[in-house]
């Protein structure tokens, strides 16, 4: 599922100046506790158009973020302060990162 650059150019860059490339995936979640009226929108349409299985929708946010990355850089700190401060709301969301095997 980790997508890699296929480009030997973008590669070869980044081993010059040091760097490696590499791809996180975020998902963000309200947390249990907060209501999600978009969620239960769309739970209430999926039931009008015949699907009643459905029992609950939660909506979140998808990110997938492009990373050049420094040798000795702490990238799960890093994404984690990404997260905190722009890519979720602490109060209201929860986050969940994805990372390469190799970090």
């Amino acid at each position: 599922m980790i997508h890699w650059s296929d480009s030997k150019s973008d590669t070869g860059q980044l081993l010059e100046k040091g760097l490696t490339g590499m791809q996180v995936k975020i998902q963000v979640t309200l947390k249990k506790s907060v209501l999600d009226p978009q969620g239960e929108a769309v739970r209430k349409g999926l039931l009008s158009l015949g699907f009643g299985e459905v029992e609950q929708v939660r909506m979140g946010k998808y990110f997938e973020l492009e990373l050049h990355v420094k040798p000795g850089l702490d990238l799960k700190q890093r994404v984690n302060q990404m997260c905190q401060k722009l890519l979720s709301n602490p109060v209201i969301e929860d986050f969940e990162v994805w990372y390469p095997p190799e970090v």
